[in-house]
């Protein structure tokens, strides 16, 4: 494509305009560019989205099911044509209940339960706003099951009837503490009065006509939203995740990440290659020296050595970089370079001093037809093989270290693993 090769051209010339970039692959660098692009076109596209429509429609909320607990959602209602908006959170019970108590946690109960009841209330003979009937204690485990001795006016919940009668009524409620079995009723007498309309908050009033809704389908998988309060249609909405922001900055942080992560691989790459060059060097100046010896040219010495490892990379299947640098030497010759320069050529692609020091007797045996090449070439092997042990003692060295926390680690296992049992029966 004509774009693409526009922006490789202009990769280029900003690398070369800067010397931190040089480092980089240009590939790379597209690609990092068109990650941030692509962030940015979705940023977009999710704050239009939020912006445009930050709600989710619901019908129905998941409960949980058996012996996974209850749970809180926080949800907004819109309320009648003028859409006014009540933000609540609703308590999700489980699907089914399971009902336990432990009888030597009934006198916390006991002397807690007047405190906690009243609410919002001052005392039991004036009360006007829902009690406060709660279910259980934290962290305690007996259960508590309310009765109203005028259901028709304070249901089990606490909550209050709209007819009370103004001058107040009295009745009881009773607190049943159970455990498999019934522990003990806790009974209370109190007066309630009329609560008004206007004391009333729309929270307590949605959540009331929710827990109402589905006061009869506890063993429900959903749990039903009341589409109507008071004769007003309620909308229930969950507003949406805003968890794309973390998405969207992890993405940028990979687009700037995958430069240098590239740049270390490369880096990588070619010390394990410069490493196995180093190593494949006394076997190649041997065996140049073995064929020189034998009365072959070096031109055909170069070219035994490069068919010998094509037969065995078709059977192994493996590159080896210095082998393949003799083979493009080789094919250089072919296509009418001069002997000499394709030697000298082979020690600038290498970047090795040893390389290129062989680069440089190769190309002055073929310029000056100097007679001591086989006395140079040995001593080179020699020296290369020398190198080569010396490598293998670092490389050995390196090892050592590399395995002694593993070691350590280990020990300290052993030790755990002694001891632990050990103080255990102490």
């Amino acid at each position: 494509m004509i774009w693409q090769e526009r922006l490789e051209k202009r990769i280029e010339k900003i690398k070369r305009s800067s010397p931190y970039l040089s480092g980089f692959s240009t590939k790379i660098l597209i690609q990092s560019l068109y990650i941030i692009i692509f962030t940015l076109l979705l940023t977009l596209g999710f704050f239009a989205n939020y912006q445009m429509g930050n709600q989710k429609s619901l019908k129905t909320l998941k409960r949980r099911e058996y012996g996974q607990g209850t749970y809180e959602q926080e949800v907004y209602a819109v309320v009648g044509e003028n859409g006014q908006r009540q933000r609540i959170k609703l308590e999700i019970e489980e699907r089914q209940y399971s009902k336990t108590e432990l009888e030597n946690y009934q006198r916390e109960v006991l002397e807690k339960l007047p405190k906690l009841i009243l609410g919002e209330n001052k005392d039991f003979m004036h009360i006007t706003k829902p009690l406060n009937l709660v279910t259980n204690l934290k962290g305690n485990p007996i259960e508590i099951q309310w009765i109203s001795s005028n259901p028709d006016l304070v249901s089990w919940e606490g909550k209050l009837a709209k007819d009370i009668p103004k001058e107040g009524e009295y009745l009881e409620i009773i607190g049943r503490l159970f455990f498999k079995e019934t522990l003990y009723d806790y009974r209370q007498a109190i007066k309630v009065y009329p609560l008004s309309r206007e004391s009333q908050s729309l929270d307590m009033r949605l959540k009331d006509v929710s827990q109402k809704e589905n006061q009869d389908s506890k063993e429900e998988k959903e749990y039903v939203l009341p589409k109507s309060l008071e004769g007003k249609q309620v909308s229930w909405y969950e507003e949406k995740s805003k968890d794309f922001v973390g998405v969207l900055l992890l993405l940028l942080l990979f687009s700037g990440i995958l430069p240098f992560v590239e740049r270390e691989k490369r880096r990588e790459r070619e010390k394990i290659k410069r490493r196995q060059m180093l190593l494949d060097y006394p076997e190649i100046v041997s065996k140049l020296t073995l064929l020189l010896g034998a009365g072959m040219s070096l031109r055909n010495a170069m070219g035994k050595i490069g068919l010998d490892y094509q037969k065995k990379r078709k059977i192994e299947e493996k590159k080896r970089w210095a082998y393949e640098e003799i083979l493009y030497t080789l094919k250089e010759m072919e296509r009418g370079v001069g002997e000499m320069d394709a030697y000298v050529h082979l020690g600038e692609r290498s970047s090795l001093l040893k390389y290129k020091t062989l680069s440089s007797l190769l190309s002055q045996n073929v310029k000056k037809g100097s007679g001591s090449i086989l006395r140079l070439l040995e001593s080179e092997a020699r020296d290369a093989f020398e190198d080569r042990k010396r490598a293998a003692r670092v490389s050995a060295e390196e090892a050592g270290t590399k395995l002694l926390l593993p070691m350590i680690l280990m020990l300290i296992l052993i030790f755990m693993i002694l001891l632990v049992p050990a103080m255990m029966n102490f």
